[in-house]
């Protein structure tokens, strides 16, 4: 890991897994929390304006929150995750398991 500095740019797409949950999807500008707990709300955060995340602005970017809702279905197709139920094979896993350990 390296340090950042003031001016890194941060990666393209970043996912933010939790144990089994995918919890967040980020861009270089936007990180959208997808629901949790049966909750239905998605929280978007513009982290250049606010890095702090103190403001859900989600309402006045739907065309945000539907790119980075379509970037966490593919994810979850793709690696998988609780809430899809399904899990991409995982390599290098002795045991053979399709499956997370818990």
């Amino acid at each position: 890991m390296t340090e950042s500095s003031p001016n890194s740019v941060p990666p393209p797409e970043f996912l933010y897994y939790f144990m089994d949950d995918l919890e967040a999807v980020r861009d270089r500008r936007w990180r959208l929390h997808l629901p949790k707990w049966g909750q239905p709300l998605h929280q978007l955060y513009d982290l250049l304006a606010d890095p702090g995340e103190a403001h859900d602005v989600a309402a006045r970017h739907p065309e945000v929150v539907k790119e980075l809702r379509a970037r966490a279905t593919r994810a979850r197709r793709s690696l998988g995750d609780a809430a899809s139920g399904s899990w991409a094979t995982t390599s290098g896993r002795s045991d053979g398991s399709t499956t997370p350990r818990r």
